[in-house]
């Protein structure tokens, strides 16, 4: 795939409509577009994947820190205790920050 032709397609002032074309046409003279496109789609694929089986595993931890925690003082004591909980889900928000985001208005640092 010609990524430069297509960087100063994207790049370039000219309308979106037409920029749609041009790019569609670069790609269309490239004999090794499909197998880029695949790969493109294969990688995709993998990441979606990865962030439904984390999404799950987070998901999981909450649910049993909310309905099997102990109620009582030596909560803090457990290696499963609520900053461990948060901390892991903070940085599973972080590391899908570009694919999902929480419902709530403030944002992970």
């Amino acid at each position: 795939m010609n990524y430069e032709k297509i960087e100063k397609i994207v790049n370039s002032e000219v309308p979106k409509i037409h920029k749609e074309r041009l790019i569609l046409e670069c790609l269309a003279h490239d004999e090794h577009v499909i197998p880029d496109i695949l790969r493109i789609l294969q990688s995709e694929r993998e990441t979606k994947k990865e962030l439904i089986t984390d999404m799950n595993a987070e998901l999981s931890r909450a649910h049993v820190y909310i309905y099997g925690r102990p109620e009582s003082k030596t909560e803090a004591a457990d290696p499963f205790n609520k900053p461990f909980v948060m901390a892991e889900i903070k940085k599973f928000y972080l590391k899908y920050k570009d694919y999902i985001s929480h419902c709530f208005n403030f944002k992970f640092e």
